[in-house]
């Protein structure tokens, strides 16, 4: 019977997700309005992140991932946003960007079969990337991190970059070589593990 229970569960969310991740959330982007908060992200169904941390939308995310997965068309918003804690910058980084927190970036990931959209508006400008594929990295934090892993979904033109870590050291890096490149990339999907 637990097992039936559990099946049935698992057919009825993954039905669920399928539904629910082909269609952006309302309102429409041009139609968000200056004000948006956080609680009106999660209720507008968006995958809401804060802190760099998906704190609502989970099954969304994955019904989205699922059906890219399968190359089917599906879309899904995503909502950053973020606090200032003045106990983890320094005194004059939090005096001089008190004021700017917190903030919301609001994305529409969008996938038609064979890219990835990205699109979002940021200071009044428009923007928009196009990618080819979309990669799952789970990596383990060093020792004495407040976490023990990550969960971390990428946009990327390179179906050659196979970790995390190799674009985290592209970025820390000082020496840049123009024939090999940037790793031109975008973070769309992140999950920290206690």
């Amino acid at each position: 019977m637990k097992k039936l229970l559990i099946l049935l569960a698992a057919a009825l969310l993954s039905g669920c997700i399928t539904k629910t991740a082909i269609h952006l959330p309302s309102p429409p982007y041009a139609d968000i309005p200056g004000d948006y908060s956080l609680d009106d992200a999660k209720r507008d169904l968006c995958v809401v992140f804060e802190d760099g941390d998906i704190t609502s939308g989970q099954a969304l995310w994955d019904g989205f991932a699922v059906r890219a997965g399968r190359g089917q068309p599906c879309a899904v918003r995503l909502a950053w946003y973020y606090t200032l804690d003045e106990s983890r910058v320094s005194l004059e980084y939090y005096a001089a960007n008190k004021d700017n927190y917190p903030v919301m970036y609001i994305q529409d990931l969008s996938f038609d079969g064979k890219l990835f959209h990205l699109y979002w508006v940021e200071g009044g400008s428009e923007y928009t990337r196009e990618y080819r594929y979309m990669k799952r990295f789970d990596g383990s934090m060093r020792q004495g991190a407040l976490y023990s892993g990550y969960v971390r979904y990428v946009l990327l033109n390179d179906e050659t970059v196979r970790s995390w870590e190799q674009i985290e050291a592209q970025m820390l890096s000082s020496v840049w070589l123009p024939e090999t490149g940037r790793i031109e990339f975008s973070t769309v999907y992140l999950k920290y593990i206690p």
